[in-house]
């Protein structure tokens, strides 16, 4: 594996995007030593031009090279052209032109990238701190331990790195499974994204082959979340802080790191390891229903949907929310029940405020300036109109 991963952009049509990007990687700190950054631009009739115009003018010290597809060949099939760049490379840090970096991003992925030599179990390291639950569409929050990282069954596409033999296991994978894969594995959220996603197969490919990606804690890179091929409107959802700097000789992978599956769930045999007086045995954990569709009636899931005949019951006073497990905290909200008991598939309002803990007499910071401008816009438009 190269100690020294290239820098590998994906650029299709948004110049002012790869622009940002671009000087982001520019003034980032990589020592003494410039790695190789290659800028492979999609083809598009209207951009292209313009696209490679802020390729062509971007300042490296260490070798560029800007690749222009001859034909579109889609954001799915892009990404895995581009991953495929690791068999000359070695390693490569991924980065869509909608990222912008840390300054410390380079010195990150080469950090982990030695740790997880060897690793089978990691199929991918993120520069990239998750902190949205993509299969249920709510905020997520990762238990803290004493490693650096957790571990979890969902690919990240905002940063990222691979070595060889991390990609070509999957691209070996997808090749012998690309006709038969069956996405109704996955959670519910997953299995309705477009077929444009390369992010779809690799989530099944983690769940099938039983690896991971690594996760930081800090975020490396941000989502600037544009409107792109898979997004049709900027919010910002995915939006995150970056670590202006770390120290790498504190970074450790202790066997007690948290493992949670693709549904942003932490995985039963986890909770097992911290809490001696909970039997967990064939237990599901879907917090959200997000699972639902693949567990059997009779079957027990600990979830926040309303439900009857509750085995086990706790409160929503510690986060993330498998603490409260853990810390067997008192109340309603989280229960262990069958899932013939689940009553439907829709979160109280008291789960939703503990999402999203806006306090209800914080309400009048956001109605009285509402109130003064709708008061000023009438006495204006009074005004004008006496006019």
């Amino acid at each position: 594996m190269s100690s020294r991963p290239a820098i590998v952009v994906v650029a299709y049509n948004r110049p002012e995007s790869l622009n940002r990007l671009l000087k982001s990687i520019s003034t980032a700190f990589y020592d003494t030593y410039y790695p190789d950054i290659i800028i492979s631009i999609d083809f598009s009739s209207e951009f292209i031009g313009a696209v490679s115009q802020v390729a062509e003018d971007f300042f490296w010290k260490g070798q560029k090279k800007i690749i222009k597809q001859p034909k579109n060949l889609g954001l799915k099939q892009h990404v895995l052209t581009c991953g495929d760049l690791t068999k000359h490379y070695g390693a490569i840090i991924m980065l869509e032109d909608d990222l912008i970096v840390s300054p410390k991003f380079y010195q990150f992925a080469v950090s982990t990238l030695s740790l997880i030599d060897n690793n089978p179990e990691v199929a991918q390291v993120s520069l990239y701190h998750a902190t949205f639950n993509e299969a249920a569409m709510v905020p997520f929050e990762a238990l803290k331990s004493s490693s650096d990282f957790f571990l979890m069954q969902v690919p990240c596409s905002w940063g990222q790195t691979w070595t060889q033999n991390q990609w070509e296991s999957f691209r070996n994978w997808y090749k012998e499974n690309e006709r038969s894969l069956d996405f109704n594995k996955l959670p519910d959220g997953i299995i309705k994204w477009s077929e444009n996603s390369w992010k779809k197969p690799y989530f099944l490919y983690l769940k099938e082959t039983n690896r991971y990606v690594l996760y930081p804690y800090v975020s490396f890179s941000m989502n600037m979340k544009e409107e792109g091929t898979n997004i049709s409107k900027r919010d910002h959802v995915f939006s995150n802080s970056l670590a202006l700097d770390f120290d790498d000789n504190l970074f450790v992978i202790k066997e007690s790191i948290p493992k949670y599956d693709d549904a942003f769930m932490i995985e039963p045999n986890y909770l097992v390891s911290v809490t001696t007086e909970l039997n967990f045995k064939d237990v599901h954990i879907d917090f959200f229903g997000s699972k639902l569709h693949a567990i059997g009636d009779e079957e027990l899931v600990f979830t926040l949907l309303p439900a009857k005949n509750k085995m086990i019951s706790f409160g929503l006073d510690l986060k993330p929310i498998e603490l409260n497990i853990i810390y067997k905290t008192e109340g309603e909200e989280l229960s262990l029940v069958r899932k013939k008991d689940i009553i439907h598939n829709q979160i109280s309002m008291k789960v939703m405020e503990y999402l999203y803990p806006i306090p209800k007499w914080y309400y009048s910071y956001f109605q009285e300036p509402l109130k003064e401008r709708l008061i000023k816009t009438i006495n204006f438009l009074i005004k004008k109109g006496l006019k």
